[in-house]
């Protein structure tokens, strides 16, 4: 009897421990990551990453990628341009949540912002007897920070939503190289635009673990 009693015991604790360690593991999630489609003033497919790292804290980080390629017609009976776009930018920041638990609820904290951009533009130019490939081409580097606000939802069983509003500060390093008018030389321009201030709002949708 002590046999099947002992028996017993042991299985109903073998069940019970898996069914708490779900339990626990379904009501906590430290970990969002986040698809965002949209990134107000730059257009860009982006990948986010949210992780607590106490319980009113939690760190983020953001990469996002472009790439554009179009080709248009300077003027009519001239070859068409070819114009190409590639940009990347990272975006690292801290969370504190004023409510919920991180990371769910609402929340405020400063990003780091740069990114990096370089367009380039290949054309033929002709001066009725030579006809040269024309390349333009600008590379531009945004860096900065921003202040926001937002706020991340976590549903059943773990689809999640954020989004986050503030504004952001930048200052642009951009270089272009141009061809001479001959196409014999490359002209190199250098500019560095002030600071400026500019509204940011991000969305993002994901899963939570």
């Amino acid at each position: 009897m002590r046999t099947w009693l002992s028996w017993m015991g042991s299985l109903g604790v073998g069940l019970a421990a898996p069914l708490a360690g779900a339990e626990t593991g379904s009501e906590t999630r430290h970990t969002v990551l986040l698809v965002q489609p949209l990134r107000m003033g730059t257009g860009t497919l982006g990948l986010g990453v949210e992780h607590a790292v106490g319980e009113r804290v939690a760190l983020s980080g953001a990469l996002h990628g472009s790439l554009v390629v179009d080709s248009f017609r300077l003027a009519p009976g001239i070859e068409p341009a070819t114009s190409r776009r590639v940009g990347v930018d990272v975006d690292p920041g801290v969370h504190v949540y004023l409510t919920g638990r991180a990371p769910e609820g609402l929340w405020v904290g400063p990003h780091l912002e740069a990114s990096w951009e370089r367009d380039t533009t290949q054309s033929f130019s002709f001066d009725g007897v030579t006809r040269r490939p024309v390349e333009l081409r600008s590379t531009t580097l945004d860096y900065g920070a921003s202040a926001r606000v937002g706020y991340t939802a976590i549903l059943a069983p773990g689809l999640s939503a954020q989004v986050g509003l503030g504004l952001t500060a930048l200052r642009i390093h951009a270089v272009t190289r141009n061809p001479t008018r001959d196409g014999a030389e490359t002209v190199e321009v250098t500019t560095n635009r002030p600071w400026s201030v500019a509204p940011r709002l991000m969305v993002g949708v994901g899963w939570a673990f």
